[in-house]
């Protein structure tokens, strides 16, 4: 039993390692995104299969609900990114425009209101 654990925990980690390379990731970041997002499936399994909400009701909240899966591989990638321009490009403390949290809180902000406004329009439709 110890060696089946054994051989299930390389093969986790060996997704995880795969996971990291294929998007440009350390290993930290891309179990918090992995975490993140099996919490999230998780959660939209449960809306759906127990409380019996129909996807099409939730899909804007499930696309914010993903992306914000990311916010930890956005903040990876900015610090390389600023890296890469050189300290002073743009000061010490900032990041790139795709890491700041006012910027995705716009972006969830608009994918809701215009998911739900599309489902809205496509209903009326009908």
């Amino acid at each position: 039993m110890k060696e089946l654990m054994f051989i299930g925990g390389l093969v986790v980690v060996a997704c995880i390692v795969e996971f990291s390379k294929t998007f440009g990731l350390d290993f930290q970041t891309s179990l918090w995104v992995l975490c993140y997002l099996v919490l999230f499936a998780f959660t939209v399994y449960a809306l759906t299969e127990y409380l019996y909400i129909k996807i099409a009701t939730i899909l804007p909240l499930m696309a914010v609900g993903f992306l914000a899966c990311w916010v930890p591989a956005y903040d990876f990638w900015s610090i390389n990114e600023m890296r890469s321009l050189g300290q002073y490009a743009y000061g010490a403390n900032r990041v790139m425009w795709y890491a700041n949290g006012w910027y995705q809180i716009g972006i969830g902000i608009l994918i809701i209101v215009g998911g739900y406004a599309a489902l809205y329009y496509l209903e009326q439709e009908q």
